[in-house]
């Protein structure tokens, strides 16, 4: 038997192709593939409800009686079985479906997603190969991307600094510092009482944008233990990255939070130029480890594919490249090895016994019961 020619990658949807490339090169760093249930114990999800971006979840009772939910998350359920590795990484990749409140239309919504996840003893090396995976798979939906990183660390670090100490607005520059609303920061830090240059410190963080380049200015507020660990985590990784020619599609934004409660160290959104809001998200999120009950750390990112192929429409120009048509007559058999020869040389191939509607054909050919004969139809 001949053998087909390579897969055209090309006749996809977007979130196909990207799904398809992307498992190839997590499994060639070693990454497993990790399948869940669709459905998870809503008591699960509830218990861990602080780690989820909404507490509304899809529930429903199970033949047996228990009380189900269509999971809302996926990497809660891979830390629950995850292996509390002392030593190594454990290393999954997933492809699932995850179902949760739409932020616009508040209604819910299956959301396609793509996501890795390393947890063990996760060191420099660990934390920079998860970074160029997230970067990889931005560059596989197009050239014009940025990944913006952030350290928790630097910024709870100053926020709960001993110059801090006292001040009853946390929440409120927490939020500022999100918005980047340098002057209402500080005009409520300035408010409480804190000193000028504490302030200052604030507004550097807040204004510091750019290139990793830009960590020299970072230095120069690190201000305790916690922040100074973050920025010599942050060089680590700029370091790693010179020359990789990533660094300059990667900046420095400290407004990026996330979720407190879950994040405890670096952390990253991606965005590319088609797409008007983030399409990846991830960091270090040792916190939801520890909380159920395993002493170890984890990093990864999740890449939103659900959207892809409105804002990457499908350029195919025909869906078959030849239509073969045929009459009650023919051998059945000797048919189909007409149609296979064509698809050894790489087509796509279209057998009918009609002209099909609705359909862009390449070429049209008729069986004479022996061979193809171009038509003109």
């Amino acid at each position: 038997m001949g053998l087909f020619m390579k897969f055209d990658i090309s006749a996809l949807k977007k979130d196909e192709q990207v799904a398809l490339t992307m498992r190839k090169i997590f499994e060639s760093f070693g990454y497993r593939k990790y399948k869940m249930s669709r459905f998870e114990e809503y008591g699960f999800y509830m218990d861990y409800k602080s780690f989820l971006p909404s507490d509304r979840v899809i529930s429903f009772t199970d033949i047996d009686g228990k009380l189900l939910a269509l999971k809302p998350d996926v990497t809660l359920s891979i830390v629950k079985n995850a292996k509390d590795l002392k030593d190594g990484i454990e290393k999954l990749y997933y492809v699932e479906n995850v179902y949760k409140p739409d932020k616009n239309s508040g209604k819910f919504k299956e959301i396609s997603q793509l996501g890795l996840e390393a947890m063990g003893d996760v060191d420099d090396y660990t934390t920079l190969e998860v970074i160029n995976l997230a970067v990889k798979s931005l560059e596989e939906l197009e050239d014009d991307f940025v990944l913006d990183i952030s350290h928790i660390g630097i910024v709870m670090g100053l926020l709960e600094s001993e110059e801090m100490a006292g001040c009853g607005c946390k929440d409120k520059v927490l939020e500022y510092i999100v918005s980047k609303n340098v002057h209402d920061l500080e005009k409520t830090l300035a408010s409480e009482g804190v000193l000028p240059e504490t302030i200052e410190k604030f507004r550097k963080l807040v204004t510091i944008t750019g290139s990793l380049k830009s960590l020299g200015e970072v230095e120069k507020i690190v201000a305790n233990e916690e922040m100074e660990r973050g920025y010599r985590e942050l060089v680590s990784v700029a370091k790693a990255l010179d020359g990789s020619g990533c660094e300059n599609r990667i900046n420095l934004d400290f407004s990026i939070i996330n979720d407190v409660n879950y994040y405890c160290g670096i952390i990253f959104q991606g965005y590319v130029r088609r797409i008007p809001h983030m399409v990846l998200s991830g960091g270090r999120y040792d916190k939801l480890l520890q909380k159920l009950g395993k002493r170890v750390g984890a990093i990864g990112f999740a890449l939103i594919l659900d959207e892809l192929s409105a804002y990457y429409p499908e350029e195919r120009i025909v869906d078959a490249d030849a239509l073969i048509l045929y009459d009650d007559a023919v051998n059945p058999a000797v048919l189909y090895r007409a149609a296979e020869e064509l698809t050894f040389k790489g087509l796509k191939v279209r057998v009918e016994n009609a002209v099909p509607a609705d359909i862009k054909v390449g070429k049209v050919y008729k069986f004479n019961g022996v061979k193809l004969e171009e038509a003109n139809v």
